[in-house]
């Protein structure tokens, strides 16, 4: 209305130039020729004719609605063949940094299986060569699906393309990662790839780790030394079987990092004696 005014129109004529509405019951998301989301429309009407525009590479953030749609379950198989069309119709291995998913909490309109997409993200990065995620576990809202901290998303994928798309080797750009895990009596020893000069734990305000022993919840000491985080309780050297979980929940808030401030991937691991 104030565009109308300004421009030396009038509430009336505002009113007499709004296009038609649309059809009742219309969705632009529903199958059709005008869709939205109509299959391969984004990638015939757009993709198809840039490429192959001069780009370095790709960043992806992206997931929610997968999540919503309850198409979290094939969500790598998806995202590797949209990778490998997209370097075939570059006719190059175009690097691809994925952004996981925020913590988001569950319920109406959130987060449903956030952490099974983040396993399928890590699924994917290990499938295909010149894919790399940026972990951002410490950046959720419980309510918000759209982070506010938006600083460390960019300077994290800006490590990743420096590192892997510009060449810099040298930069500390990955995020921890459990690379072997072993027992020792009343110890679990975890240890981590991309630690830098040390890793270290913070607290938070939501439980990060679930430790089992014989399915029944523990509580053990945590020490941190250089890549490896071991986990101390005396029922461990008992148990038969034990279970340990990092931020493997929809929400969470990351706990462990490396020296350059980067959040540690979320994992599972189970021991038997």
């Amino acid at each position: 209305m104030l565009d109308a005014l300004m421009m030396g129109g009038s509430p009336e004529l505002l009113q007499k130039q709004r296009p038609p509405r649309p059809p009742e019951g219309f969705s632009p998301f529903e199958p059709g020729p005008k869709a939205a989301v109509r299959p391969t429309g984004l990638y015939e009407n757009i993709l198809r004719r840039v490429a192959p525009y001069g780009v370095r590479g790709v960043i992806w953030y992206q997931g929610e609605d997968d999540d919503a749609r309850g198409w979290h379950a094939f969500y790598d198989e998806s995202m590797k063949a949209l990778i490998q069309s997209w370097r075939r119709l570059w006719k190059r291995e175009l690097p691809f940094l994925q952004v996981e998913l925020a913590p988001l909490h569950e319920g109406l309109g959130k987060a449903l299986n956030y952490a099974v997409i983040r396993e399928k993200q890590r699924d994917v990065m290990d499938a295909l060569p010149g894919v790399h995620n940026v972990c951002i576990l410490d950046a959720g809202a419980a309510r918000n699906i759209h982070v506010r901290k938006k600083r460390p998303v960019g300077e994290r994928l800006a490590l990743l393309a420096r590192k892997y798309v510009y060449g810099e080797m040298e930069l500390l750009a990955d995020s921890p990662r459990l690379c072997s895990v072993g027992r020792a009596d009343s110890t679990v020893s975890l240890k981590f790839l991309y630690s830098g000069s040390g890793l270290f734990w913070k607290k938070t305000s939501c439980r990060p780790l679930y430790v089992e022993a014989d399915g029944s919840m523990v509580a053990p000491e945590i020490d941190v030394c250089e890549d490896t985080v071991t986990l101390h309780s005396d029922i461990f050297s008992k148990a038969k079987q034990i279970k340990v979980r990092y931020c493997e929940e929809n929400y969470c808030e990351a706990a462990l990092f490396n020296s350059a401030g980067l959040p540690a991937f979320p994992f599972s691991v189970c021991l038997n004696r």
